[in-house]
């Protein structure tokens, strides 16, 4: 029984000292730190003023690094200085320019053009969904004068 005893405690010595060894190759300065799969939505120089009645386009650049969904793969929402949500829409990826099932990265021209009151600040907000159904998004704030 002693024999056993001593074989048990040698094994387990050995399988800490291996979990030790992988543990020992982990770091968070590790250049293997795991990539961001979170989808995410930027905007680079958002226009910040619109006259009414007129038109302003940007462009958003979507990602989805675990793939574009096919549908609701884009969704806008905008919500009038009353804080009133005027308007939701929501795109298929086939719906954005040069977008594909399965992209990772993918630019949408967004346009706003307001043709009604109230004037003040108007807010965008656009939503990217991936295969896995996560979502990111960002607000883009407008304001809207005579």
């Amino acid at each position: 029984m002693m024999g056993t005893d001593r074989i048990r405690e040698a094994g387990v010595a050995t399988g800490l000292a291996v979990l030790a060894i992988a543990l020992g190759g982990c770091s968070s300065s590790s250049s293997l730190a795991p990539q961001l799969t979170t989808p995410s939505v930027a905007v680079v120089n958002p226009p910040t003023t619109v006259r009414l009645g007129q038109t302003v386009v940007f462009n958003a650049q979507l990602s989805t690094p675990r793939g574009a969904r096919a549908n609701n793969y884009l969704e806008i929402q905008i919500i009038n200085p009353n804080g009133v949500l005027t308007n939701r829409l929501s795109l298929n990826v086939t719906q954005v320019p040069n977008c594909t099932l399965g992209a990772s990265q993918c630019t949408a021209p967004i346009s706003f053009g307001p043709a009604a009151l109230p004037l003040g600040t108007w807010n965008l907000i656009l939503t990217v969904f991936d295969q896995f159904n996560q979502a990111g998004g960002r607000q883009v704030s407008l304001s809207v004068v005579p």
